[in-house]
């Protein structure tokens, strides 16, 4: 895993790089940087897992800092030292998802509370590289592109109902396999020289809908309604394949309610396959 300090007091620097078991937390220090605009300069190049920093910097301080992390590296955690107490700066810390705020001077006590929080880090980082290798088949994309390119509604149907979607589905691997699917019908709509324009903007919007979606059942039935939408469209209309994704891209930005038609045939197939709770 790794960490970059910022803070511009060169001696801080050394003394936290030297305090820490790195070992502990599997981490090596990926740089160092003196304010956060070289943080954000290193960033650029090279991101870093972690960013541990000083608050009080020149140029940019180390809530500026977080803030940046915050709207364009949210995956990066990030920890923030302080010789200040003041509750404004233990606020905005919070409004920018720091990991924790801990106040100078580092004695041994806070840089073992510093290496139990990058330990942390560390196992979440191995349980989600895990959940995806979990979801990872190496034939699955495959199978789905010759399923879509052949418009085989009987194949599709059996692996909706297979025990690895379901099984997956309902498992904490459930993300990993849905973004997957996703990927997969984008990548059928680039074969088929789809605008890649467009591709791009539906793909983002399919993302963030699946992502947002409340609970499994809903994850599942957009997974099933999308490919299905998708496939219904190609049987119906084999010559018009940018035409139907359109329409199929437009429609993906409307949230699936159950007050969806009950003739569609993709919505019948979703309520076909509702999985037991």
């Amino acid at each position: 895993m790794k960490v970059l300090l910022v803070d511009d007091e060169i001696f801080a620097v050394r003394g936290l790089n030297s305090m820490l078991h790195w070992e502990a937390f599997h981490g090596e220090l990926a740089g160092t940087a003196a304010n956060g605009e070289e943080a954000m300069e290193y960033m650029a190049a090279t991101p870093p897992d972690v960013i541990i920093s000083d608050i009080k910097m020149p140029r940019m301080d180390g809530l500026k800092l977080a803030e940046l992390i915050h709207a364009q590296s949210p995956a990066t955690r990030m920890i923030l030292l302080s010789g200040h107490g003041e509750f404004e700066y233990a606020r905005q810390a919070l409004k920018y998802d720091v990991a924790d705020y801990i106040l100078k001077p580092i004695t041994r006590e806070k840089v073992n509370q510093i290496e139990n929080l990058l330990i942390k880090f560390y196992e979440e980082n191995q349980e989600r590289k895990q959940r995806f290798l979990n979801a990872w088949n190496s034939g699955l994309e495959e199978k789905i592109l010759t399923i879509l390119h052949n418009q085989d509604m009987e194949a599709l149907d059996q692996f909706f109902r297979s025990s690895y979607f379901v099984s997956t589905m309902h498992s904490s691997s459930a993300n990993p396999l849905g973004i997957q699917l996703i990927n997969y019908l984008y990548a059928y709509f680039s074969q088929i020289d789809v605008n890649r324009t467009v591709i791009t903007v539906s793909r983002e919007r399919a993302m963030e809908q699946f992502w947002d979606s409340p609970g499994t059942q809903e994850k599942i039935n957009f997974i099933i309604t999308s490919y299905y939408d998708v496939l219904t469209g190609m049987n119906q209309k084999k010559q018009a394949y940018s035409e139907s994704f359109i329409t199929y891209a437009r429609s993906i930005s409307v949230n699936i309610t159950l007050t969806r038609s009950s003739t569609s045939p993709s919505w019948r197939t979703v309520c076909t396959y509702r999985c037991p709770t």
